[in-house]
């Protein structure tokens, strides 16, 4: 698919605002900013979400919602919950810029094939590596983190997860450039390397975690799509990798202790519990989009700073706990039934397309599940992980049309 260079740089530029680059820590701790945002960032967001419709068009962004019945029900959910919501005008803000977001996909899916949106990302987050690296030879104090986490980079992010996980990103993009592309091989192996070293700078277990799961996944996918028949083989290596989840977790003060880690997640499975509880408060509908962990009075951010030591967290650092706080159980089995769908169309699509992009969709999805175990950025607004994971949706669903028109189109001809 042949796009304008200008296109071009407006993709690669609105991957790298959606990974919110240049916060400065100490904001993330003001409430205000931390509820209502920075208007001047608000406006680029703005800009973004405008011209990703203009380019793509009212009609075509409508047919991509049509296709996409479930996430669009789950948008809706987000938007209406504001009936309910312990701050219906921030319900109402967050869920705009929600929608904004799924523009945003529908966009990139609709004008960029999917290996341009590989480069595009592997593009995006060498910047943000590159910059990272800069930061923190020229500003170490305000880079890399001298609290909890002494010694750990965060580079241009508001903490070393937000960096771990945008470079490992970044790594896994670069590692599908290099080998999907001969005109950006050397570059990408480069940034590769690179990128994984910053992932272990990062200190970020979940992020360096996630980025080698992800490349051991590649050959088991590779394996898959050439004998269909090993289905029932990584089946039974996925279950015996669950076993060996669930010994490590009757074992896991030696688990931890080995990787220098405490066997509470860093104090997330008391906040966990604490989320869990607010959950049960309201549990078919949420208390509201974006507001679970927002507000004063008798809402989930207090009872869960009544039940949980962590009182600043700024979510449930689990994306399936934090989409239940904001919409319930209702919320909860919508986003279950699109990442299902989801996954199976990428199964689909991994023996359909012979190219090294087939791959792309599922080691995505993975990549974005595994991360959300101990981070949320599912059903999130303005973030990088949710506009990826929208913009797979429509992408698959965009292959699936297609290959029902080629299908009508042999069946006439026949």
């Amino acid at each position: 698919m042949t796009v304008s260079l200008t296109e071009r740089a407006f993709a690669v530029l609105a991957l790298l605002l959606f990974t919110k680059p240049f916060v400065d820590t100490a904001l993330v701790h003001d409430r205000a900013v931390l509820t209502h945002g920075d208007f001047g960032v608000w406006a680029l967001f703005v800009v973004a979400y405008a011209t990703a419709f203009v380019l793509l068009g009212g009609r075509q962004c409508y047919e991509s919602f049509k296709q996409n019945k479930v996430l669009l029900c789950l948008i809706l959910l987000a938007s209406l919950s504001l009936l309910w919501s312990e701050d219906p005008a921030l319900t109402f803000k967050r869920g705009v810029a929600l929608l904004g977001t799924a523009i945003v996909g529908a966009y990139l899916a609709g004008r960029h094939s999917r290996q341009q949106i590989v480069q595009y990302l592997a593009c995006a987050l060498g910047i943000a590596a590159a910059l990272s690296v800069v930061a923190v030879l020229l500003a170490p104090n305000q880079t890399i983190m001298n609290d909890l986490h002494v010694g750990a980079w965060q580079g241009i992010y508001a903490h070393k997860n937000v960096l771990g996980r945008m470079v490992a990103l970044g790594a896994v993009a670069c590692f599908f450039t290099a080998a999907g592309s001969k005109r950006y091989r050397i570059i990408a192996v480069i940034s590769f390397l690179c990128s994984s070293f910053i992932v272990v700078e990062s200190a970020s277990m979940t992020a360096l975690l996630a980025l080698v799961a992800s490349l051991c996944l590649m050959p088991g996918l590779i394996l898959m799509r050439r004998h269909p028949k090993l289905v029932t083989s990584v089946s039974l290596s996925a279950i015996l990798l669950i076993s060996t989840g669930v010994w490590l977790t009757d074992n896991s003060h030696r688990f931890f202790r080995a990787l220098g880690r405490d066997e509470t997640f860093t104090g997330r499975l008391d906040l966990w519990e604490s989320a869990t509880l607010a959950i049960e408060k309201k549990p078919w509908v949420g208390h509201g989009y974006g507001t679970g962990w927002i507000g004063e009075g008798d809402d989930a951010t207090t009872d869960i700073a009544m039940f949980s030591d962590w009182k600043a967290a700024p979510n449930a650092h689990n994306g399936l706990l934090n989409v239940t706080l904001d919409l319930g159980l209702v919320g909860f089995v919508l986003f279950i039934i699109g990442y299902t769908v989801a996954v199976y169309r990428g199964i689909i699509c991994l023996r359909s397309d012979p190219s090294v992009a087939g791959l792309w969709p599922l080691i995505l999805l993975f990549f974005i599940f595994l991360t959300n175990l101990t981070e949320s950025t599912f059903l999130k607004y303005n973030s990088l992980d949710w506009l990826l994971y929208i913009t797979i949706i429509f992408s698959l669903s965009k292959a699936k049309q297609a290959g029902e028109r080629l299908q009508t189109a042999i069946s006439r001809h026949e």
